[in-house]
């Protein structure tokens, strides 16, 4: 019982601080430049595709074959395309700069329950793979949550709104981490398949939101080059901490 609120609070505390610690640092720029947005926006992109690519994936092949570890990335990406669906009305209601802070918190909020499942199977699974994955989501969850508070600052939005979003967008972490801790000590299938529906939710959200925002509030190579280095920063990390 211990184990698991230890580990619940683990990816809790990398969803909530990583998140609400951005949207707070957004109110240090002195620009209104979406452009820097964008940047944001796309490092944090690059950051996810590598946790996908060097954590999720080669530690679910490890657990599972490659029809089951395949099956739940594709049932990760069903997931976050019936989420986006139901919650599709609502986008009309908002405008501007505010619609720019919802859709991104909505993003980080539906991929932040997979992250947190990959962090509580990781840890079932393996204590230091558990902390390597909780480390790189705090430090990519940072400037995700300057993709809230970007928009919101420069709407002239008090800082506590934007802290009390991105801290609500991290808190499902804690929730993944939770049904992560509990089914990952099941089986190794069980954990190979919190881990590759995980990485099919973020692979759909970095690939088909994030990474085209992103371009779209910035053109050049600069925006391009930022999820270049998210994703060797991302690989840096793992490497470091694996």
């Amino acid at each position: 019982m211990e184990t698991i609120a230890l580990y619940t609070l683990i990816g809790t505390a990398a969803g909530v601080l990583g998140t609400a610690g951005g949207g707070l640092s957004a109110y240090l720029f002195r620009t209104e430049n979406r452009g820097v947005l964008g940047i944001a926006l796309d490092f944090a992109a690059g950051m996810m595709l590598a946790v996908v690519c060097f954590e999720l994936l080669p530690q679910a092949f490890a657990l599972a074959p490659f029809a089951g570890v395949m099956a739940g990335v594709g049932a990760g990406v069903l997931f976050v395309m019936a989420v986006e669906r139901l919650l599709e009305r609502g986008k009309n209601r908002l405008d501007g700069l505010a619609l720019a802070a919802a859709t991104i918190a909505l993003g980080i909020t539906i991929h932040n329950i997979p992250e947190g499942l990959a962090i509580g199977a990781g840890l079932m699974e393996n204590r230091q793979l558990g902390l390597s994955l909780a480390m790189t989501m705090f430090l990519h969850d940072i400037p995700e949550g300057l993709g809230i508070g970007l928009p919101l600052r420069i709407r002239g939005e008090p800082w506590w709104k934007a802290a009390g979003l991105a801290l609500l967008a991290g808190l499902p972490t804690g929730a993944g981490a939770l049904a992560g801790t509990l089914a990952g000590g099941i089986s190794e299938v069980v954990s190979a398949a919190c881990l590759s529906s995980a990485a099919g939710a973020m692979l759909y959200l970095v690939l088909g939101e994030m990474m085209p925002e992103a371009y779209r509030m910035m053109q050049g190579p600069v925006a391009k080059l930022a999820g270049v280095f998210g994703v060797i920063f991302g690989v840096v990390i793992s490497v470091a901490l694996g």
